[in-house]
């Protein structure tokens, strides 16, 4: 059944994926930044009311961790207050919701992979910003799926596999750090689940089934690695691939080394066991999806 989807984000990594993904089976609307208030960051209501969805998934996102430090003030306007605005017009359009958070709602500390339930505690402006949108979308919407996700990169775009790419052509050596550890997750990986779900809706019953599956749902490649490691497998499909490499040493670091703002959670390993044992859905291990993506960053040349 054809729906009418609602995409925000339409230029970052994942709602560009979704678009991709969907446009061929659906009737996508895809919103950014120019269908945004810039004063209060939001989407104005007549843009939703046009489309009359069936559906709206918001990837739009403040996404500089390091940024988010100094404007916590922007990044709660943009990853709170706007998922809260969308969550209450898809509730009045009785359309279904789904949204994407972070694992920087967790601190980082527990020993295994995070699962949908355990206790958020974010330690940086970014993860409380995204903490406070899954607090006001259970609290504004019925049919609601709030979508984990960690370390996401894609083919194109600002992301570290394009950040490692440019540096492997520019220095002999570089530092990376190796004490965090989580599974790369490419944006297309995310955008096939999020269209897998949809299709197991029942024809015309898509907000009756969001609703008896509403709640939090953690996403991510199976498997995990480190920051470094991955930096490493990079490498080696670059220099396979024939991408201009230099670098003949990447040398690993701990957190405490990296000289960035905002602190980072060193445990991103999400548990997907709901995902593959409610909605049947097993993703590929990360180096798997990292040789498909690096195939089609390859053909971009």
């Amino acid at each position: 059944m054809t729906l009418r989807i609602v995409v925000t984000g339409k230029t970052g990594q994942v709602g560009k994926a979704l678009c991709a993904r969907l446009k061929g089976d659906h009737k996508v609307t895809a919103l950014g930044r120019d269908d945004l208030d810039l004063e209060t960051w939001e989407i104005t209501p007549s843009l939703i009311d046009a489309c009359a969805p069936d559906l709206i998934i918001n990837a739009a996102a403040y996404t500089d961790v390091e940024k988010a430090e100094d404007e916590e003030d922007i990044a709660y306007r943009i990853n709170t207050e706007l998922p809260e605005r969308l969550a209450e017009q898809a509730n009045r359009h009785n359309a279904g919701f789904i949204h994407f958070s972070t694992d920087y709602v967790f601190d980082g500390t527990k020993f295994e992979p995070y699962i949908e339930t355990d206790i958020p505690n974010p330690i940086n402006a970014y993860g409380r910003s995204k903490l406070g949108a899954e607090h006001k979308i259970a609290a504004s919407c019925d049919a609601w799926i709030i979508a984990r996700l960690s370390w996401v990169y894609a083919e194109t775009g600002k992301n570290f596999l394009d950040t490692m790419i440019s540096l492997f052509a520019k220095h002999q050596t570089l530092k990376v750090v190796a004490d965090q550890s989580g599974a790369p997750t490419p944006a297309s990986v995310i955008a096939d689940v999020v269209a897998r779900i949809i299709d197991q809706a029942p024809p015309g019953q898509l907000q009756s089934y969001l609703t008896e599956h509403s709640g939090i749902l953690h996403i991510a490649c199976h498997g995990h690695t480190s920051w470094w490691e991955f930096a490493n497998k990079i490498a080696d499909l670059s220099k396979t691939g024939g991408l201009p490499v230099i670098t003949h040493q990447i040398e690993p670091i701990t957190s405490e080394d990296y000289w960035g703002k905002a602190l980072r959670p060193k445990n991103s390993r999400l548990n997907i066991s709901r995902l593959e044992n409610t909605f049947g859905i097993k993703p590929p291990c990360w180096t798997k999806a990292l040789e498909s993506v690096m195939k089609r960053r390859i053909a971009l040349r």
